[in-house]
């Protein structure tokens, strides 16, 4: 049997001394000891450890190379400010999905991790993919060996998670609800104002007779996205009466086409010129552009319809739209790189990376992937299938 003591084990292959380093920085990053403040004296180490005054001062040594610890002379050794450490080159990518990521069952994450890679490759780092009850527990993130975590897609246990990546002092990226605070959903967190910006867009085009059309204001982001609406017309002084309509939307939050007739939205968009729809999702698109296809409700070449879509999700005809060019691989390589940020101790966290609104004029959603080309925004595709990683 292994001989241990204190967390140090006599026989493996690492030299002793770096494992004791090791353990004592365990211990100051996973507990409330505060910066700045004595760290054990050599004495008191030795005892902890039952080794030599040698192997300690190697500790000490290490320990202040990598400004862990520093020294006052003729005060002793201090605990320094915690810093994000590199240990395992690796990165835990936890998503709300079953089986396998791959391009065809999970095109979404799958994309997104073609961002994620693009970025690491470049530091050296891997992906170890988790499934949530993987680092539902302190000793179970431990035990995942990760330096940090990007979790996407809600999930009801993620802000004990959350703590415990806190308490444990590991970088970490949200990706979804339900902390708005900290959340990377450029949905969540920049609607308001790239709604608002639509409008400023549209006034600016001429259009007085402004329509928007979403989700009835259940939801936090849904509010979001009618204040900026609010708030864009507003500023141009036109008015909002009669201009938002909430609507019932599915449990699989799409509209139905029952809906839009039982409403009269063809009265409605004929009192208007322009319309913003207020969901990326693709079918609810598809949806109203039939409806008013069926009605004689002529979508104006001149992009007046403007969706916040995802550009790699839309496929409707050859209708001229607006959007808000973001495809999953752009958000997987702005969360890979602000993860790096952290953890070369260049960024301080919490970290908000935002995705302001680029209005992509007179483009039909079949020329999308020629726009997103011309912006650079890389679409290659791995030839491998990411696995989740079972513990």
């Amino acid at each position: 049997m292994k001989k241990r003591i204190n967390q140090v084990t006599r026989d493996t292959h690492q030299l002793l001394h770096m494992q004791i380093k090791d353990t004592l920085i365990k211990e100051y990053y996973s507990s409330n000891i505060p910066e700045n403040t004595p760290c054990p004296s050599m004495r008191e180490l030795i005892k902890k450890f039952n080794t030599s005054m040698a192997t300690i001062d190697k500790v000490f040594k290490e320990l202040k190379k990598d400004n862990i610890i520093y020294s006052v002379p003729g005060l002793g050794s201090f605990w320094g400010k915690k810093r994000y450490l590199i240990r395992y080159k690796t990165i835990g990518i936890c998503f709300a999905v079953e089986g396998i990521v791959s391009k065809i069952n999970s095109p979404y994450f799958f994309s997104m991790l073609e961002g994620i890679e693009e970025v690491f490759s470049k530091y050296g780092l891997n992906i170890k993919l988790l499934r949530f009850e993987n680092i539902e527990t302190i000793d179970s993130i431990r035990e995942t060996h990760c330096d940090a975590f990007i979790c996407a897609g809600s999930h009801k246990n993620i802000l004990p998670i959350v703590d415990n990546f806190k308490k444990l002092h590991i970088p970490y990226l949200l990706l979804d609800r339900p902390d708005n605070s900290e959340s990377l959903n450029y949905l969540e967190r920049d609607s308001a104002e790239n709604i608002q910006s639509m409008v400023d867009y549209l006034a600016a085009n001429g259009h007085r007779e402004i329509c928007c059309i979403g989700r009835a204001n259940d939801l936090w982001i849904d509010k979001k996205l009618y204040l900026g609406f609010e708030a864009g017309m507003e500023k141009h002084h036109l008015s909002v009466r009669n201009t938002m309509l909430q609507l019932p939307f599915g449990p699989s939050f799409d509209l139905t086409y029952e809906t839009l007739e039982k409403i009269k939205l063809a009265e409605t968009l004929r009192k208007h010129t322009a319309l913003i729809i207020l969901t990326p999702r693709k079918p609810s698109i598809d949806i109203i552009l039939k409806y008013c296809e069926n009605n004689n409700i002529r979508i104006p070449d001149d992009c007046s319809l403007i969706s916040l879509a995802y550009a790699d999700q839309m496929v409707i005809r050859d209708k001229s739209l607006i959007c808000h060019v973001i495809t999953p691989f752009e958000m997987g390589f702005k969360a890979a790189d602000g993860i790096t940020g952290l953890l070369n101790n260049t960024i301080t966290p919490p970290l908000h990376i935002r995705f302001p609104l680029r209005i992509v004029e007179g483009n039909t959603v079949r020329n999308l992937s020629e726009s997103a080309k011309r912006q650079k925004i890389k679409t290659h595709i791995l030839n491998s299938v990411f696995e989740l990683e079972k513990l």
